[in-house]
């Protein structure tokens, strides 16, 4: 089929007349001989663009010439997205979640030709050996599992990648882990190995690991401790200290002082640590 025409025979350059085929390319085509090499310039190139061009130059005395050249076509992916575990599209952030659960993200491609290449990268490192299934055309899916995900991946970045060509950047999407932390972590730095009866002192107690920020409790023989000022501070994003300041009594003597570290989100965990009371009388 003939789809562009240009009929220099028996004109000039100058009053020959473009033809290009209306159902085909229309005005998006123009033939150029100035500057030589004459050239075919295509505009807002389609799909339907792609296959092999013939360009045929007929002479008046001169065999015809012919040449050929395969035009591929490039489109590349329009939409990228990623879905969590329960099947929900997430962007900026997944989580939180438990340390030690499961994490799947699954990515999802549309669009391009050829299908394009799906990957994953963990802090910018690729994930090797992830599988790509074509569920359905124009869609490429790349499944991500981790069977447990551990408190040093807080924070980390999970990005999804497609690409089809190295002529343009990929396109991609990304997510960044929020954990759920169990407190590492409780210790009562300085456990006095006698009291005064009636002298008020300051029990100070330490805890780490948590996200978010642990809640301290007191108790003493296993039941909560009410009687003294209690304080509580926030040394960084994963240290709480906490205080309690009291006057021991007679009674005291010989019960279990005891400083608890819960995560509030995840209450079946906690640390501890104790110390029992040897009060002694002026």
């Amino acid at each position: 089929m003939v789809r562009s025409n240009f009929d220099v025979r028996g004109k000039s350059l100058s009053d020959v007349v473009h033809w290009s085929d209306p159902q085909v390319f229309g005005h998006r085509a123009q033939f150029f001989t100035v500057p030589k090499p004459a050239t075919l310039h295509l505009e807002k190139v389609l799909l339907e663009d792609q296959g092999i061009y013939r360009c045929r130059v007929d002479f008046r005395t001169n065999p015809t010439r012919n040449s050929a050249l395969n035009l591929t076509v490039i489109v590349p992916p329009h939409q990228i997205m990623i879905y969590d575990n329960m099947g929900r599209n997430v962007s900026g952030v997944v989580g939180p979640l438990e340390e030690g659960s499961k994490l799947v993200l699954t990515c999802e491609v549309r669009g391009g030709n050829p299908p394009p290449t799906v990957s994953w990268f963990v802090n910018g490192r690729l994930v090797a050996g992830q599988r790509e299934v074509l569920t359905k055309p124009k869609v490429v899916v790349n499944r991500l599992d981790i069977k447990e995900v551990t408190r040093d991946k807080l924070n980390s970045t999970f990005k999804c990648q497609a690409s089809n060509t190295n002529l343009i950047t990929p396109i991609e999407n990304g997510v960044q882990l929020e954990l759920l932390l169990r407190p590492l972590h409780v210790i009562i730095p300085t456990k006095p190995m006698q009291l005064v009866a009636n002298e008020e002192i300051t029990i100070h107690c330490q805890v780490t690991g948590s996200r978010p920020r642990a809640v301290v409790s007191w108790s003493r023989d296993n039941r909560e401790f009410k009687r003294g000022k209690f304080h509580d501070t926030d040394s960084n994003e994963s240290l709480v200290l906490s205080s309690v300041s009291f006057a021991p009594v007679p009674e005291d003597d010989g019960t279990v002082l005891k400083c608890i570290g819960t995560n509030p989100k995840l209450l079946a965990y906690s640390q501890e640590d104790s110390f029992r009371l040897n009060v002694v009388c002026k």
